[in-house]
């Protein structure tokens, strides 16, 4: 006899990939805006790190808040000038991984400030 019982609880990552296997819409989608979202986590991480509130950050980019706001919802890809930008302003360093398929994003390498 078994005293093992059905797993309850599941890490957002096991959700993610069940509603990625279970659902092509999704999987697609998902795919589609990594690259927005590593962007996202790696700014909006700067700024919890640094304890800034986006008027902050958006003065030391130069940028107006707006900006920020559109960079942490992450549902806009950035553009090769947005990166230089955060690299130069916030110490962040970006890998790209460009190729055919759904694993092509964005790799926060480290921050250095």
């Amino acid at each position: 006899m078994s005293n093992h019982l059905p797993k309850t609880s599941y890490s957002v990552d096991e959700v993610i990939e069940r509603h990625r296997q279970a659902d092509p819409a999704f999987r697609e989608e998902w795919d589609r805006s990594a690259f927005a979202r590593d962007v996202s986590i790696a700014v909006l991480r700067y700024r919890v790190e640094h304890g800034l509130d986006i008027d902050q950050l958006a003065a030391h980019l130069g940028v107006d808040p707006e900006t920020v706001g559109i960079l942490e919802d992450g549902e806009e890809d950035s553009d090769l000038q947005t990166l230089r930008l955060l690299s130069e302003r916030l110490g962040l360093q970006f890998a790209l991984d460009i190729h055919p398929g759904p694993s092509s994003g964005v790799e926060v390498i480290h921050s250095v400030a």
